[in-house]
């Protein structure tokens, strides 16, 4: 399967552990081809720019996704939802939906919902998508990623 990716020049995309950025002048259009996880940079986090609760437990998820670890950044990120969930009982909705996604194996659904943390506002299609996974709608991760970049 493969993935077409425009990127702007600077533009970063993260394709499993590595970064690549476009230093030319140009858009450039990447072909990825195979199964390594991509996120691109408006749905990652950097970790200089990691501050807080909200910050840490998105880098868990982009972590667990990239890295494919589902260890130790999962425990980080249920750890991170319970602090949260002190703090801001508000986040409740969105943090169900995010572990509703992460039962399913829908890791970067999870990353893509993590983005409301900063900003909450209700998202009826993640909810949707964690609804439909619950309910025996199992694809893999992947495959619902390329389908909808490609």
């Amino acid at each position: 399967m493969t993935l077409k990716i425009a990127l702007k020049p600077g533009e970063p995309v993260f394709i499993g552990n590595a970064k690549l950025r476009v230093v030319s002048q140009h858009t450039c259009v990447l072909l990825i081809e195979g199964n390594a996880p991509v996120l691109r940079s408006e749905d990652a986090i950097a970790e200089d720019g990691v501050e807080g609760p909200l910050e840490m437990a998105r880098l868990a998820l982009q972590e667990m996704y990239l890295a494919g670890d589902l260890g130790a950044s999962r425990e980080r990120f249920k750890e991170m939802s319970e602090h949260l969930l002190e703090e801001q009982p508000d986040l409740a909705p969105i943090l169900r939906r995010i572990h509703g996604l992460l039962r399913c194996g829908l890791v970067y659904q999870a990353v893509k919902e993590a983005k409301a943390l900063s900003a909450p506002r209700p998202d009826a299609a993640a909810g949707q998508a964690a609804q439909s996974c619950e309910e025996g709608d199992h694809r893999p991760d992947r495959q619902q990623h390329h389908a909808a970049a490609g």
